[in-house]
């Protein structure tokens, strides 16, 4: 934890749009995620240790918002996104009027689901049924809602990036170029 007047460590920031909302998302200091909705102003925490990538989702009640994090998975449904925002007004909200922070949670009727393995970079793909993720040597395909594997593959060449095509190619970066899988 940080004190006021030092720099706490920050992740990469991701920007999504969400149930008609701009949200920035920010690791903090390999604790927790901070999420800005950039229309009203508002702030909410997660309990996230390792987040990877923010995506939306379509579901059945609006956009849902999915997280995929190092060792597993989370969609946090249109509702649960809007009451995480009503009940955390502000930056200043974050703090327990004793200086204490309240501890960050997951809001009510979150999925979640384990990874295959230890994700370092991961891509939804299109249509939202299934990402992609890799760990650096391996590449494994899952279901967005279940986690259920879908394929596996070894890469002749390690992973530094990966990202989906709109028309449904998987790209993958390495060291020695591209790889591209239909």
């Amino acid at each position: 934890m940080y004190r006021a007047g030092e720099i706490a460590s920050l992740g990469a920031l991701h920007a999504v749009r969400c149930a008609g909302r701009l949200l920035l998302v920010v690791q903090v200091e390999d604790k927790e995620v901070r999420l800005l909705d950039e229309t009203t102003h508002r702030w909410a925490r997660l309990p996230e240790s390792d987040l990877i990538e923010v995506c939306t989702l379509s579901g059945p009640a609006g956009d849902e918002l999915l997280l995929i994090g190092a060792d597993r998975t989370r969609i946090i449904p249109r509702g649960a996104l809007e009451s995480l925002f009503a009940r955390q007004p502000g930056p200043a909200s974050l703090r327990h009027r004793r200086g204490r922070r309240h501890r960050a949670r997951w809001p009510a009727g979150t999925q979640e689901h384990e990874s295959w393995l230890w994700v370092r970079h991961a891509a939804l793909l299109p249509g939202g049924d299934t990402y992609a993720v890799s760990d650096g040597i391996e590449l494994a395909v899952l279901g967005t809602r279940d986690g259920e594997l879908r394929r596996t593959i070894e890469l002749p060449s390690r992973c530094t990036a990966l990202t989906a095509a709109p028309s449904g190619e998987l790209i993958v970066g390495t060291p020695n170029g591209l790889i591209l899988f239909d």
